[in-house]
């Protein structure tokens, strides 16, 4: 049986098509992305949707929708999280959505956005000898935090700490290096948000595993430099110091960023640095199963 899931973040819309297994869990037939931004309106108030957004967010939806028709779907689910979640117009942009591929949108909360994650974490064969750990899913509009013991999650939580979010907050211009005040405030924004999070009585877990598009980025980054599949709290920082002082032009050609997410990138590298410093995690891992292998779990499942 295949599934399918077109996942609208508010800095990237993602279709991912899977087929269930003997394992009881699911094979990868396809991955598309459309580096399309919807998230910029997050910090408007009240928060919206921009026309242009809604419009190109729409055209992109709409062909990873065609992309998913040939294949025998038993369901093909259109989610969406952080900006549509919070924005005002909602239901404009959900609407545009059903006219042009006559498929609803399930909007989620960031409750269940987490524990969706930490759902799809667990499909991840590469964390399987790991029992104990601290999940971190950075994307354009929220993070999310879930606490695993023994492979149980043990609390879950969604914080408005999003790159684009914090971007918009707290730079001016993003084409320049990010300055020592607006990391100082990133930094301090993050910890007062994260001193209400119950990840930070973890009883010593000492392991964070990142996700997302910033955290698969970061992974490809200190790959190149170290051959290892996990990085130090200081291999994380040297890098964040790296990547802060680059001007644009420097993250995308000497750096290797994506020029769609150069821009934000300062601000996603000190948004991970604080957090694991903050819940005190000392080694990072990384994994690409986040929400859209916890979603296709579940519908397996049901």
């Amino acid at each position: 049986m295949q599934i399918g899931i077109i996942d609208i973040g508010s800095n990237s819309i993602k279709l991912l098509i899977g087929e269930s297994n003997q394992t009881g869990r699911f094979d990868q037939i396809r991955f598309e992305v459309e580096e399309k931004r919807i998230g910029e309106g997050m910090t408007l108030k009240p928060p919206r949707i921009l026309e242009a957004d809604i419009e190109k967010g729409a055209k992109a939806i709409a062909r990873l929708h065609q992309i998913a028709r040939p294949y025998n779907l038993a369901e093909l689910k259109i989610v969406a999280t952080s900006a549509v979640r919070d924005a005002a117009n909602q239901t404009e942009f959900a609407t545009a959505i059903l006219d042009r591929t006559g498929i609803g949108i399930d909007i989620l909360s960031g409750d269940d956005e987490a524990r969706l994650i930490g759902k799809g974490a667990l499909q991840d064969p590469d964390l399987f000898d790991l029992g104990n750990f601290i999940l971190i899913d950075l994307g354009g509009g929220s993070m999310e935090c879930i606490q695993f013991e023994n492979r149980v999650q043990k609390a879950h939580q969604s914080f408005n700490l999003g790159a684009v979010r914090l971007a918009s907050s707290y730079i001016e211009n993003r084409a320049l290096p990010l300055s020592p005040n607006d990391e100082r405030s990133i930094e301090e924004h993050v910890t007062q948000t994260l001193s209400h999070s119950s990840a930070r009585d973890h009883s010593g877990i000492t392991t964070a595993v990142l996700t997302g598009g910033a955290s698969s980025i970061l992974d490809a980054l200190l790959f190149s430099r170290s051959n290892s599949a996990s990085a130090t709290i200081s291999d994380l920082q040297s890098l964040c110091q790296e990547i802060c002082s680059a001007n644009l032009e420097d993250r995308v050609t000497r750096l290797g960023i994506p020029r769609e997410r150069a821009d934000i990138f300062p601000t996603a590298a000190t948004i991970i640095r604080t957090a694991l410093e903050n819940l005190k995690c000392d080694v990072a891992r990384f994994t690409r199963y986040n929400l859209r292998a916890g979603l296709i779990a579940e519908m397996l499942e049901n």
